[in-house]
């Protein structure tokens, strides 16, 4: 529940590591980043979430990560929004065979 409950301000959370409020809290951040539909022209999702606070991933230790997690989410959503890529589907169909 305190990842939920805290996921846009994980500040208020005392903590040294990587948690499960940091998690959500990443996550939430990526997931808008990237979405799976597109928004509509002129819709602001700025209300929905905060990007996270660079001192915040500094203390984490997550702030290098940040970069190739968001490349992941944005292939993700791509594959989402697309179907796997012809590679990625390649593959999937040769591990099922």
């Amino acid at each position: 529940m305190e990842a939920v409950a805290h996921h846009h301000h994980p500040e208020r959370v005392p903590q040294e590591t990587l948690d499960a409020v940091a998690v959500v809290h990443v996550a939430n951040y990526l997931a808008h980043e990237n979405p799976v539909r597109p928004r509509a022209e002129g819709d602001s999702d700025s209300y929905s979430y905060l990007k996270p606070d660079p001192a915040y991933l500094e203390k984490l230790g997550l702030t290098d990560q940040i970069p190739a997690w968001n490349e992941f989410a944005e292939e993700a959503a791509i594959d989402m929004r697309d179907g796997p890529k012809r590679e990625t589907r390649r593959a999937l169909e040769t591990t099922k065979k």
